[in-house]
């Protein structure tokens, strides 16, 4: 008797651990690269993101109570100017989760979780507000937030967790299943991150939970259609009473943040670890791994980056990848991808 249940458990677990229809990408050969820092150090609490513009790094600080946006000079990491503060006043934020940049509009979109608004900075010679969009008469449960023009928007939901492409009125375009291949419950949760390529006009969803990476492409007529998936490494889990319970001796956490676009490659750090040592702020819980694929989902370069980051952003006019270490203080550090 034992010796089936043994066996029953097993089952699941294997049978969670496969998947039909989704490859499982082969990392090759590391690459090592190692970075220089810049001279001056970030003063804040948590830079949430990094993005490079025509003036300079533009980064996010989701919990610094001022200075919510900032502009460092690309040589020495100097401040040249700041906009927000925690609040719910003009020029205020109460929790900004997410930040998204336009190389073509120099703009960066802010989506400020808890007060359900979406704002669009232009960043020139200051940084000022073009626009504050009140996103609760979508009437959504919204997990992410991601504007493709002025007046489109990509939502990811809560359970059942769909990706939508929807209008600023909430007239809803097009939507589709984020995990449609993916054998797990439907009330289920799938933490990730959601990237967009305007130039070919697709999604990418990279999970945290283990190294799952899936593609989606926005149609002219606005239907969302699934392109493809992989797996880097596959989850291992049970289901008990609808809920996952992790295998935490073999799952492997997964992609870091959302994925870089650079032409028709997709950049993503991978922490390949035992969840439990990824946690905590400090330097030996930031990957050091980061995945380079094209955009039809084939792995083309693997690199192991020294320092490790946690938040990075790459030229889109040479080699350069730009990413915030944390040895102990946040340092944007340069490197050269071969």
């Amino acid at each position: 008797m034992r010796y089936l249940q043994f066996l029953l458990i097993l089952a699941i677990f294997v049978s969670c651990s496969s998947k039909k229809n989704a490859e499982q990408c082969i990392l090759p050969s590391p690459i090592e690269v190692t970075g220089s820092p810049l001279q001056h150090s970030i003063q804040s609490q948590l830079p949430f993101s990094i993005d490079l513009s025509e003036k300079g790094f533009v980064v996010m600080n989701s919990f610094s109570r001022n200075e919510i946006v900032c502009v460092y000079d690309t040589i020495n990491a100097e401040l040249i100017m700041s906009y927000g503060r925690l609040g719910k006043g003009p020029n205020e934020f109460i929790s900004p989760v997410r930040a998204s940049f336009s190389k073509l509009a120099q703009t960066l979109d802010v989506y400020d979780v808890n007060a359900n608004t979406y704002t669009k900075l232009r960043i020139q010679d200051s940084i000022y507000p073009l626009y504050k969009y009140n996103a609760s008469k979508l009437n959504m449960a919204i997990s992410q937030m991601l504007a493709i023009s002025d007046n489109l928007f990509v939502i990811m939901t809560y359970t059942p967790q769909k990706l939508l492409l929807v209008d600023s009125v909430g007239n809803v375009k097009g939507e589709t299943q984020l995990k449609p291949l993916l054998d797990i419950p439907d009330a289920f949760y799938l933490q990730g991150a959601i990237a967009y390529n305007p130039n070919h006009k697709v999604l990418c969803f990279t999970a945290s939970e283990f190294g799952y990476i899936a593609s989606y492409k926005i149609e002219p007529n606005g239907k969302i259609r699934f392109l493809w998936e992989k797996f880097v490494s596959k989850p291992a889990y049970k289901v008990v009473n609808n809920k996952i319970i992790w295998d935490e001796n073999h799952n492997l956490a997964g992609f870091l943040g959302e994925a870089r676009f650079k032409n028709d490659k997709i950049l993503v750090l991978y922490q390949g670890r035992k969840p439990a040592e990824t946690i905590g702020r400090r330097a030996n819980s930031v990957p050091n791994n980061l995945v380079v694929f094209n955009i039809k989902g084939d792995v083309l370069r693997f690199y192991k980056l020294a320092p490790a980051v946690f938040q990075f952003t790459v030229s889109q006019t040479n080699n350069e990848l730009f990413g915030i270490s944390m040895d102990p203080e946040f340092r944007i550090n340069r490197f050269y991808l071969p």
